[in-house]
């Protein structure tokens, strides 16, 4: 099962960078969020990247 993300999604990850963030920062933000949105597919679970936040640092 291939997960997609929807241009709004990548425009709105791309709107968080910071003003001075890298090609380098943008590539590996949309690389999570790829990642996420796949173990998200394949858990049957849908969640915003927020919630995802939030559970990832309350575990640290």
């Amino acid at each position: 099962m291939e997960s997609t993300i929807d241009k709004k999604r990548i425009i709105k990850a791309m709107e968080e960078l910071p003003e001075d963030a890298t090609v380098e920062q943008a590539i590996y933000k949309l690389y999570v969020l790829d990642q996420v949105s796949k173990a998200l597919s394949h858990s049957g679970e849908k969640k915003s990247q927020d919630e995802v936040k939030k559970q990832l640092l309350n575990k640290s």
